[in-house]
């Protein structure tokens, strides 16, 4: 069985086991923050060239008479507009590797490779089987039972005071003409029995007091318990509603490409209009917008999950 000190031992073992999970969460953020920025960042400069590329078709045409120059103003203002968004990104994403660094006790402009792209990985532990490995493995808990331990021994100790105590002792003597002599040894033993009766009622206070400590550990322990109910199933509903979110941009993704090409060549053709061809180009930026960034609630999401149940 654990003696006191050896709980206390145990339960400042698992406060670092949770400062390392927590840790290890704030690096994961940081990472696809990194990634998700990156992308979305490829995405901007994507779109400013694809308007720069129409703004140099519509002047074409502009030239050859096909076309008003409104066409051709509405075009630089929409340019204008996606090289302002391209600044914008590109601070963003610099901010997120700044950021990373810091996490990780980095030089803020230290430069960093990212291996692992932000992609859709299925998460194989449905709701039951997260509910129960987290109450299972996550420290706080194991943490919380440790305490509710370590107040029982503290009651213990103060309930001590009450029981008699006794001590065995013992003397020898010499008894001899000669100095220093040993030739004649006399031993006496006594047992003692102490019990103190009159202790004004200190005795009782501290079983109280210690009494209380242990209730107040397990309301901390139930409270500890429920939040890490909540905690999962909050991390778990975020995770699978980022899914869905994947599979519906997705799709967005593939008809606005179609839409955006089906624009351009109607345009070009003379049946459709210049703000139809923009429209399509702003819609294929919002849906990969939208890609990754469900991909990236996902994936932090799914980091969010790992640690509410204490997986490594």
């Amino acid at each position: 069985m654990l003696t006191h000190r050896d709980l206390n031992h145990k339960v400042s073992q698992l406060e670092i086991i949770t400062t390392k999970q927590q840790l290890k969460l704030e690096a994961s953020n940081g990472y696809y923050k990194v990634q998700q920025n990156k992308t979305l960042l490829a995405i901007a400069k994507q779109t400013v060239d694809d308007f720069r590329a129409h703004l140099t078709h519509v002047q074409q045409m502009y030239d050859s008479g096909v076309v008003p120059w409104y066409d051709v103003l509405q075009t630089k203002v929409r340019l204008a507009n996606s090289e302002n968004d391209l600044v914008k990104t590109q601070n963003n994403y610099d901010l997120a590797i700044y950021s990373l660094n810091k996490t990780m006790g980095l030089p803020l402009h230290s430069e960093i490779m990212l291996t692992e792209p932000l992609i859709y990985q299925e998460y194989v532990l449905d709701s039951n089987d997260v509910t129960a490995y987290g109450l299972a493995h996550r420290p706080e808990i194991v943490q919380q039972q440790d305490n509710i331990k370590i107040e029982e021994t503290k009651i213990k100790i103060a309930q001590s005071e009450k029981h008699p105590k006794v001590i065995l002792s013992g003397t020898m003597a010499w008894d001899n003409d000669d100095f220093a002599g040993t030739a004649n040894r006399n031993w006496t033993t006594m047992l003692v029995t102490q019990l103190n009766l009159f202790d004004s009622g200190k005795t009782n206070a501290k079983v109280k007091q210690a009494q209380s400590g242990e209730l107040a550990a397990q309301k901390q322990a139930q409270q500890t318990h429920d939040n890490i109910l909540l905690e999962i199933n909050d991390a778990y509903l975020s995770m699978k509603e980022a899914e869905k979110r994947i599979s519906t941009n997705a799709t967005a993704i593939e008809e606005a490409s179609t839409n955006f090409d089906i624009a351009q060549k109607a345009y070009t053709a003379g049946v459709g209009t210049n703000l139809d061809v923009m429209d399509a180009e702003l819609a294929l930026n919002q849906a990969k917008t939208n890609y990754t960034n469900a991909l990236f609630d996902y994936n932090m999401s799914k980091a969010r999950l790992n640690k509410s149940i204490g997986k490594e």
